[in-house]
């Protein structure tokens, strides 16, 4: 064998090792292992709170998906009236399958699928996807594919959609790889699209590659995913949040941590797991502290979302992320223990207003 190969067995062996004996360790030494792994994530990720406000009916989801898979600014492209897409547009496919996972329904399975495979049909030979801000917009649909392919891997469907889960691995690899491209690299942090002011990249791209390390087994990914994350925790204000564009914007602190916490939870190496754990710690109660007494979001000051707004691909004003911010505080109470920030969670999610959650969610 290898040393490369060798190396990323160990790595591996070490994450998973870490997470088998959280349950056999006294608490004192569980706190950064703490509902961690595949089957922590698949927990949470079709838990009673995400059904409620965010699964609760997988049929009215994304039904305005175009016949061929295209969504949101890619079906104009799609039906030929733009020449732009977004291969990050299609990252809600992994939200159908989620959804239909979570509440046993094949058919939002298939719509994502669907929408996946819109985007790998659109991929270069070399694993890009010739979109604008293609570093960016690869990063998310990584993410979302490689979330897609774990938790059907880890569902009762793993055998039915074996053969469309294959399929989305080489695609998938060599998105990944095409990100450590030293000249990817590098062209990302430059410019007007320029990742360097954006802390919540930094665990995006954590996420999308230690999760496809996980998935491929290749080392290169795992270490770089935890350089990401590393990268994300030297940049945190030490009042806790995470800066966006020269200071705070509760919305994207927001879409930050959701990221920080699934790569913690899923591929954070055990070396890396105190400082993460801490880090995740202030972030949320830097986002708990950002939260009016009706458990409405403060805008007040924001960078990019309110404060200094700021249009989504279709040229509308982004709005708060209230999701990602009742998500945050759920995943905290299972990974703390603290069940008050379940009950905080559920406070946000029925506070969001229709305005700021996708046209799909409840609202109350």
């Amino acid at each position: 064998m290898s040393s490369k190969f060798g190396c990323c067995t160990l790595l591996l062996a070490a994450i998973t090792l870490s997470n088998a004996n959280a349950a056999t360790q006294p608490a004192a030494q569980t706190q950064f292992s703490r509902s961690t792994g595949l089957a922590a994530e698949f927990a949470y990720e079709t838990s009673d709170f995400l059904k409620q406000y965010e699964y609760p009916s997988p049929e009215t989801m994304f039904l305005n998906v175009t016949p061929s898979g295209a969504y949101a600014a890619n079906k104009d492209f799609d039906e030929g009236r733009s020449k732009r897409w977004f291969i990050e547009e299609q990252r809600w496919g992994r939200d159908l399958i989620l959804a239909g996972i979570a509440r046993h329904q094949t058919s939002p399975i298939d719509r994502g699928l669907l929408m996946l495979a819109w985007g790998f049909r659109h991929q270069n030979k070399d694993g890009s996807f010739p979109c604008p801000d293609s570093y960016h917009s690869t990063s998310f649909f990584v993410d979302a594919v490689a979330d897609s392919i774990l938790m059907l891997r880890a569902s009762e469907y793993a055998t039915a959609y074996k053969t469309k889960i294959d399929t989305m691995v080489p695609g998938l690899r060599a998105a990944a790889l095409w990100m450590l491209r030293p000249e990817v690299t590098a062209a990302a942090f430059q410019g007007p699209m320029s990742e360097a002011p954006y802390t919540h990249r930094r665990y995006l791209v954590a996420a999308a590659l230690g999760e496809t390390g996980l998935i491929t087994g290749d080392e290169t990914l795992l270490v770089a995913a935890a350089k990401s994350a590393r990268a994300g925790i030297a940049m945190q204000d030490s009042s806790g949040y995470n800066p966006e564009k020269g200071g705070y914007d509760s919305s994207y602190h927001a879409v930050g941590v959701v990221f920080a916490e699934r790569y913690y939870t899923l591929a954070c190496p055990p070396e890396l797991r105190p400082a993460l754990y801490e880090a995740i710690r202030k972030a949320v109660d830097w986002a708990a502290s950002r939260l009016n007494p009706d458990a409405t979001m403060n805008l007040t000051g924001n960078t990019r979302v309110s404060g200094h707004p700021e249009n989504n691909r279709n040229g509308v004003p982004k709005q708060p992320s209230y999701r990602g911010t009742f998500r945050l505080l759920y995943r905290w109470s299972m990974l703390s223990g603290d069940n008050n920030y379940e009950d905080m969670a559920r406070r946000v999610a029925r506070a969001a207003p229709a305005s700021s959650m996708p046209a799909y969610l409840p609202t109350k």
